[in-house]
């Protein structure tokens, strides 16, 4: 009967041990996987602070582009094509980001996203359901960005409201985006976000041009989902 008592408890020592092995490397991972979301959420952070202060500036364009139109009477007075150091043009400019989620696919792929922190995991969720948004809306904005070249010719065309809706609609998913980022506790220094953002091209275009933008303290302030 000791034997088998033995044996017993030294199996269920042994369990215990792999059981706490696996524990501390399972924790050892999230905590790895939430350092470098981290860091890919900063980004998404940084971009939805400046389409939230470029967002006036972008419905300027379009609200000038539209009244362009307007004023043409039978054939288009032709917009301004801009252009900078890249040396592509356009008659619109607009942020062009991409919202990528390499580390969150990687998370979820691996099998760490079920030990990460419950409220950590569902507004990670959340999080990039909103960012994945962005990113097809973002899409659909070049495509209709690359349309509206056809308005530096002088040709007959009637105004659309679509761009000038999403651009609101992006404004206000970027500010909720920017709640999910709070409530993730993964503000990045407000120093170092208003250095990365004051180096994005659209921001410096709206100032440049005199277009209206939103302050640095009202964009970062987060929108309720």
């Amino acid at each position: 009967m000791w034997e088998i008592v033995i044996v017993t408890v030294g199996v269920f020592i042994a369990l215990a041990a792999q059981q706490w092995s696996e524990s501390r490397s399972w924790t050892s991972k999230a905590r790895s996987a939430a350092e470098a979301l981290k860091n890919e959420v900063t980004d998404h952070y940084a971009w939805s602070v400046e389409w939230r202060m470029v967002e006036p500036c972008l419905v300027a364009q379009i609200d000038l582009l539209q009244r362009r139109v307007l004023a043409s009477g039978d054939r288009l007075i032709p917009a301004p094509i801009y252009a900078e150091s890249d040396e592509r043009t356009y008659v619109f400019r607009k942020p062009s980001k991409e919202y990528h989620d390499d580390v969150w696919q990687a998370v979820i792929s691996d099998g760490i996203s079920p030990h990460l922190k419950p409220g950590l995991r569902q507004e990670l969720a959340s999080h990039y359901a909103q960012a994945k948004l962005l990113a097809e809306l973002t899409d659909r904005n070049q495509v209709d960005q690359d349309r509206l070249e056809v308005l530096s010719v002088p040709l007959t065309l009637d105004p659309s409201t679509r761009l000038r809706a999403r651009t609101k609609f992006m404004a206000l998913l970027s500010g909720q985006l920017i709640e999910h980022v709070v409530k993730e506790k993964m503000v990045p220094p407000p120093l170092a976000t208003r250095e990365k953002v004051s180096k994005y091209g659209t921001l410096g275009f709206c100032r440049a041009h005199g277009f209206p933008t939103r302050s640095f303290k009202e964009a970062i302030i987060p929108l309720p989902n």
